[in-house]
C-alpha cells in the first residue's frame, strides 16, 4: 500500500521536529547555567603551632557529606588523603573541592610549625681553683645530631667549645639547636686563686673570701677581710680567733637554732636531725655527730615522731638558701594521766578485742582473745597535750557459771548472772578481785564445781528436791531419773516423801497440820490421818529444782 506524502503532513513533521530540538536546547541551557554555581561557605583557615612533637595539618571546613576533598603540597599531584606535618617549617596545603553541579573550587592554606624552646638543657655553674689547665663548661641534655655554640661576649658565636685559663670570671653563653627546637643561655665559670673559697667554723658560720670580700697580701696566703686580718696555712683560715675550714663545692651549709642555741653544720643538699632525749637533755643529731644538747625538755614540737616509746624523733632538712635556716622546736609536756578500766567480758567461746580511742595504739601482736583469764596487752597512749605514755588494757574473761550446784545441804542455780540459794533470790553476782563473787563472798571454781562460802558444791544436771521445814532448808537430794509420781505423807509423827518403791526423805514432825508448798502456791493439807496422800505430779516436777515449802499449824 503507498501512501501520500502531502504538503500539511509535511508541515506537520517540521513543526514537531522544532519542537524537539527546542527542547534539547532548552536542556542544554539549563544544565550550562548550573555547572556555572560555585561553592561558598567552604574554606580552611591557616595553622600556627609551636612543635610538640604531633602530627598538624590544615581542616577544609564546611564541606558536605557527598563533597570530594582532594590535598597537594604541590599544587599538582592530588590525593584524598590530607598531608600532614611535624617539624618546624612553613607548609601550603593545595586543596580541591568537587560538588556535583557546580564548579570546583581550588584554594589553599598554610601550616606554620615554629620551633620550641627545648626544656631538657642546662649547664651549671663552675667554680675551680687555679691549676694552669684550661677548662670550660658541660652542657647537660645534649643529643648526638644538635648543633653547640658558644661566646664569651654574648655577640660571636662559635662551634669551638672555650678554654678559660686565667684566675677570674666568666661568662660563658651557649646556644643548641635541634631540628625542632633550640635553647639559649649562660653560665659562670670562675677560676679561682688557691686561697679563695668559703670557710666553715660551726659557731661562726661562713667567711666567703673571694676578690670582692678580701684583700689578699702578695704572699697570697694573708690579708685583709674588711679591717680584721686573716691567714690561711693549709686551707684553714684562721680569723677572728676562730679557724675555719675550706668548703668545698658540693658541701651546704646549714643553721640550726634549738631554743636559745644556735650551731652551723655541712651536710649534702637534704637530709634528716635525729632528736632523741636522754638524762634530760634534747639531743639533736646529724648521722652520729652531736650537733646540740639542749636540757630541760622531753618532746619535739616540729619533728616527726619514729618510735614514741623511746620518745625518738627526727627532722628533715633541704636546701633552699645559700645558708638554710633550721629551727627544732622543743617543750615540756606532762606525762599523760589517762588510765584503762578492766574489761570484763563472760566466756563465750567468741573471741574478744578491746575497744580503744583512736589515739591509743596497740604495742602487742594478739589483739583478741577467747580462753578464761586475764589478758593484758601494753598500748601507747598519744595525745597533742601529754607526753606519750605506754601503759596496759586488761581483759577478764570470767567463767560462764551458768547451772546448777548442789551440796549436802544446800543448792545453787545462776541463770544469766542471777543467783537462787535453795530457791531463795539472792540477787547477781557481782566481780571481786578478777573473779566471781556473792553476796561480798568469793565464788571459786573447782575441777567439778565451785566452792561458795567454805561449802563444796558439785555441778549437775539431776532434778534436785528441796524440802524447806517453816523456811529452814531441812533436805536436798537428787530426784530418781524418770520420777513421774512423788507422794507426800504424814502420819502425824513423821513426813514422808516416797515414790512407788521408797522412801526418799523422812521428817519427824510433831504437828496437827503439815501444810505443803509448791512454786509459790499452797497445796491441800495434810492431816495426821495416814491415809491422807498428796502426790505432786509430773508436770511439777518438770524442773531443774523443785523447791517444797513445809509449814506445820500447832492447836493448843
Amino acid at each position: 500500500m503507498k501512501h501520500k506524502i502531502t504538503t500539511s503532513l509535511i508541515r506537520r513533521l517540521f513543526i514537531i521536529l522544532g519542537m524537539v530540538f527546542a527542547l534539547i536546547a532548552f536542556c542544554a541551557c539549563s544544565d550550562n547555567e548550573q555547572s556555572e554555581q560555585t561553592i561558598s561557605g567552604v574554606y580552611a583557615s591557616d595553622v600556627s603551632v609551636v612543635y610538640d612533637g604531633r602530627p598538624h595539618s590544615i581542616t577544609v571546613m564546611n564541606t558536605l557529606a557527598t563533597d570530594t576533598v582532594l590535598y597537594s603540597i604541590d599544587s599538582v599531584n592530588y590525593s584524598s588523603v590530607r598531608p600532614t606535618f611535624v617539624l618546624p617549617d612553613l607548609y601550603t596545603v593545595y586543596f580541591k573541592v568537587n560538588r556535583s553541579g557546580y564548579k570546583e573550587l581550588a584554594s589553599s592554606a598554610t601550616v606554620t610549625i615554629s620551633p620550641c624552646i627545648l626544656s631538657d638543657i642546662s649547664a651549671e655553674d663552675v667554680s675551680v681553683g687555679y691549676d694552669g689547665l684550661p677548662h670550660s663548661v658541660i652542657i647537660n641534655g645534649l643529643l648526638p645530631d644538635d648543633t653547640v655554640t658558644y661566646s664569651t661576649d654574648g655577640l660571636t658565636f662559635s662551634s669551638e667549645q672555650p678554654s678559660l685559663i686565667s684566675v677570674g670570671k666568666y661568662t660563658v653563653y651557649y646556644r643548641v639547636e635541634r631540628n625542632y627546637g633550640y635553647y639559649n643561655s649562660s653560665c659562670t665559670l670562675t677560676i679561682l686563686p688557691t686561697i679563695y673559697g668559703r670557710y666553715f667554723n660551726s659557731a661562726y658560720g661562713v667567711v666567703d673570701l673571694f676578690p670582692n670580700t678580701a684583700t689578699v697580701d702578695v704572699d697570697g696566703h694573708s690579708g685583709l677581710i674588711g679591717d680584721e686580718p686573716f691567714s690561711i696555712n693549709d686551707n684553714v683560715l684562721t680569723y677572728n680567733d676562730l679557724e675555719f675550714t675550706k668548703l668545698s663545692d658540693s658541701d651546704y651549709v646549714y643553721k640550726l637554732t634549738v631554743a636559745e642555741s644556735t650551731v652551723y653544720f655541712c651536710a649534702d643538699s637534704s637530709g634528716k636531725l635525729d632528736i632523741s632525749f636522754v638524762d634530760g637533755y634534747a639531743v639533736i643529731k646529724l648521722d652520729d655527730t652531736t650537733l646540740l644538747s639542749v636540757p630541760d625538755y622531753n618532746y619535739c614540737e616540729s619533728g616527726n615522731a619514729i618510735d614514741y616509746i623511746d620518745l625518738h624523733f627526727e627532722q628533715r632538712f633541704k636546701r633552699n638558701s645559700d645558708i638554710t635556716g633550721i629551727t627544732v622546736t622543743l617543750s615540756n609536756r606532762e606525762v599523760n594521766p589517762i588510765t584503762f578500766d578492766c574489761t570484763y567480758v563472760t566466756y563465750d567461746g567468741k573471741p574478744h578485742g578491746f575497744t580503744l580511742p583512736q589515739s591509743v595504739k596497740l604495742l602487742s601482736e594478739q589483739t583478741t582473745f577467747t580462753e578464761v583469764g586475764k589478758h593484758i596487752v601494753s598500748v601507747l597512749v598519744i595525745s597533742d597535750k601529754y607526753l606519750p605514755r605506754v601503759t596496759e588494757c586488761s581483759m577478764v574473761i570470767l567463767p560462764n557459771l551458768s547451772g546448777v550446784y548442789m551440796s549436802s545441804s544446800h543448792v545453787i542455780e545462776i541463770v544469766d548472772g542471777k543467783v537462787m540459794l535453795d530457791g531463795t533470790d539472792c540477787g547477781e553476782l557481782s566481780i571481786i578481785n578478777d573473779g566471781w563473787a556473792l553476796s561480798g563472798k568469793p565464788i571459786t571454781v573447782t575441777s567439778d564445781g565451785i566452792t561458795y562460802d567454805g561449802e563444796s558444791y558439785v555441778a549437775t544436771t539431776d532434778t534436785i528436791l528441796v524440802v524447806r521445814l517453816d523456811g529452814a532448808t531441812c533436805a536436798v537430794m537428787r530426784m530418781p531419773q524418770n520420777l513421774d509420781q512423788l507422794k507426800a505423807r504424814y502420819d502425824g509423827t513423821t513426813l514422808r516423801f516416797t515414790t512407788e518403791s521408797e522412801v526418799l526423805i523422812e521428817m519427824a514432825i510433831s504437828s496437827d497440820e503439815v501444810t505443803l508448798w509448791l512454786k509459790g502456791k499452797p497445796l491441800p493439807t495434810l492431816t495426821t490421818d495416814d491415809t491422807e496422800t498428796y502426790v505432786i505430779g509430773r508436770a511439777d516436777l518438770n524442773s531443774s529444782i523443785v523447791i517444797v515449802d513445809v509449814k506445820t499449824t500447832r492447836t493448843e
